[in-house]
């Protein structure tokens, strides 16, 4: 997700059989529609998946680690990369009304959340909903 060329370079080194590279919104033929909340492809697909300054755009964070844990195969891994505020108790996800609101929480009008010491933990945890 959020394919920066020099991040994807790196990874296409290391030789893999399939990359997928995703976007919300792809600006290139290359890149895939992904939305993290839902994902469009089988349970246990992916070795590794990267989530490059990601989880601050989405609006259901729990939705996107359970769709991300659902994508990857046992053992395999996912990194996340967001923005952290060292100032925060918590992680800070509150609704903005307005462009404002959220550049002056967030710093950026289309981050919806704020990364503190405590991170979500849904990641590993199975939707009670879906029973």
């Amino acid at each position: 997700m959020s394919p920066e060329p020099h991040l994807a370079e790196f990874v296409r080194s290391f030789g893999l059989q399939r990359y997928v590279k995703g976007d919300l919104f792809p600006q290139d033929e290359s890149v895939t529609k992904i939305d993290l909340q839902q994902i469009d492809f089988p349970d246990e697909t992916f070795d590794l998946a990267i989530c490059n300054h990601m989880l601050e755009h989405v609006e259901n964070i729990d939705a996107a680690l359970r769709e991300s844990r659902r994508v990857l195969k046992p053992g395999a891994r996912l990194i996340c990369q967001t923005p952290y505020s060292t100032r925060l108790s918590r992680t800070f996800e509150e609704p903005a009304p307005s462009t404002e609101h959220r550049l002056f929480f967030y710093g950026q009008e289309d981050h919806v959340g704020c990364s503190g010491p405590t991170s979500k933990t849904s990641f590993g945890k199975q939707d009670s909903s879906a029973a």
